[in-house]
């Protein structure tokens, strides 16, 4: 059985949040789609929302989600016309218009919703916690967690989200004082445990179970075993032992716990379906690779689709260095695998080019005098002219800002989108300054939905992976002008040739739209 929460008894075996595990038999209950659905707003205190949904669930009314946060509880209610409209009319409160309310329920729903990418809490050293509790228990108070005003209610009170940058046994030590436990889920500033561990009688009952149903240990050891004590067992062949990363390598695989919180957001595991082109599939062919599987062109072409986004180290509850991972695994592979005659001098070329300052500008220089005479669709991949703007750091905006304020000559579009780019938000963790700087100027930022996902140029990718590259911009121009932007704006000349490429809606640095300000 798997049922929605994923407790039950195969978790004993392979752990819960996705961890892979055998399913042999699948039962659905299909729902019919709800013929009305409204999302009311309610002004309630944390616990006065809690209170409240609680006796709702208790009546006959079609609520179907609920959510608290700054002050206010949203409930959605869906079923049939006149079930929707009849509690419409009982419960009160502020209809949400359709539109709004549907891009706020998929944001929660995604995990797009601002409280989950909030770049301040992430930039100040917080880690997201996740809290199951009974859902009357009253409200964490700031008193037993410092920085539990900032929280996100679901589930009528049993699912509570808070950031803090307290140590992990406060926050457990709070849960169970109310009732539940604690799951770290955000764990790219700290080291420690990611699940709660049981007390000893019950951990007692979950080792005895789990050696039950998996006397050969072949499954992945679960939540009740903590991960410092059984670890993926790695047998490395005597081929790679004395290699200069093999401990680095081994030390990144030990920290997966397999949860497939990567898996979700991996744009090249979206458009392919295959595990084996996510990152944890890739962690089993690395990991596969050093305990001496054959390595094959296969191999090679599963790592080769990679982004290194690092996407999947910001949603990585166990800290997981994914990206310096497949760095290493790739090594390794290119090794092993000597690559088609045309691959191989398409990286020599690129190489030879990219990497050499003379020999690139050179390129350049004669590219601008081609252009004019290539093929319009082959016009538009191309950029005109080479872009270098150094990144602007936090600590200049408030300069920066009081430049544009007073010097502002230049008009600037109603709706401009931002596009963040990987480099920024995934390698470097910098999420929001660039927002925060154009806000304070007087310019309304938006994001579209999946802005935490690549949009496929990922510097050489666009050529070696052509194919899916496209794939990858069609999804993000397509969310992107959802948006409804006047203007494009993103902070990687890469990401700006390529979003260009699909649009005829101008994409440019932001610090170009300061510089019309000033």
């Amino acid at each position: 059985m798997k049922n929605v929460a994923v407790y039950d008894v195969s978790r004993l075996m392979t752990g819960s949040m996705g961890v892979l595990g055998l399913i042999s038999q699948v039962s659905l209950k299909v729902l019919p789609f709800a013929l009305a659905r409204a999302t009311l707003r309610f002004e309630l205190s944390e616990a006065g929302g809690i209170q409240q949904v609680n006796e709702w669930s208790g009546k006959p009314l079609p609520l179907t989600a609920s959510v608290w946060e700054n002050g206010a509880l949203y409930v959605r209610l869906s079923g049939a016309r006149a079930a929707v409209d009849s509690a419409v009319q009982s419960m009160g409160g502020v209809q949400v218009d359709t539109a709004t309310a549907d891009a706020f329920w998929d944001g929660l729903r995604d995990q797009t919703h601002a409280f989950f990418c909030d770049a301040n809490e992430m930039n100040a050293g917080q880690t997201l916690w996740r809290l199951s509790l009974p859902a009357i228990a009253p409200v964490v108070a700031a008193e037993q967690v410092p920085g539990a005003h900032h929280q996100l209610i679901e589930w009528g009170g049993a699912q509570r989200w808070l950031w803090s940058d307290v140590r992990a046994d406060v926050i457990r030590d709070a849960a169970q004082a109310l009732g539940g436990h604690a799951v770290r889920f955000n764990n790219q500033h700290g080291e420690g445990e990611t699940f709660a561990q049981p007390v000893p009688a019950l951990m007692a009952v979950h080792r005895r179970l789990k050696q039950t149903f998996d006397p050969q240990g072949i499954l992945i050891p679960a939540v009740c075993i903590r991960v410092s004590e059984v670890v993926m067992q790695i047998k490395i062949v005597p081929e790679f032992q004395n290699d200069a990363d093999i401990g680095a390598f081994k030390t990144l695989v030990n920290k997966c716990v397999h949860c497939g919180f990567c898996t979700a957001t991996c744009r090249t595991y979206q458009v392919l379906g295959d595990e084996l082109d996510g990152p944890r599939g890739r962690i089993y062919l690395m990991k596969e690779m050093v305990e001496g599987a054959p390595v094959t062109a296969k191999t090679q072409s599963h790592l080769d689709r990679c982004l290194t986004c690092r996407n999947g180290e910001s949603t990585c509850p166990s800290g997981v260095r994914y990206g310096r991972l497949v760095d290493i695994g790739r090594r390794y592979v290119d090794e092993r695998v000597v690559r088609p005659l045309s691959q191989r001098a398409q990286r020599w070329l690129m190489r030879e080019t990219l990497s050499r300052r003379h020999v690139f500008a050179f390129l350049l220089g004669a590219g601008r005098y081609v252009r004019p005479l290539l093929p319009a669709a082959l016009k538009k991949s191309i950029a005109a002219m080479a872009k270098d703007v150094s990144e602007i750091l936090p600590d200049y905006a408030a300069q920066i800002g009081t430049l544009a304020r007073s010097k502002r000559q230049g008009a600037i579009p109603e709706r401009v989108t931002y596009h963040p780019p990987c480099t920024l938000q995934h390698g470097q963790k910098i999420r929001g300054p660039v927002e925060s700087l154009l806000g304070g100027l007087g310019v309304t930022v938006r994001l579209c939905q999946d802005s935490h996902l690549c949009c496929g140029s990922a510097g050489t990718y666009a050529i070696l992976q052509p194919a899916l590259s496209q794939e990858l911009l069609s999804r993000k121009i397509t969310s992107i002008l959802k948006t409804e932007p006047q203007e494009i704006v993103s902070g990687n000349v890469g990401c700006i040739n390529h979003l260009q490429s699909g649009t005829d809606v101008p994409v440019r640095h932001w610090v170009e739209l300061i510089d019309r300000m000033i």
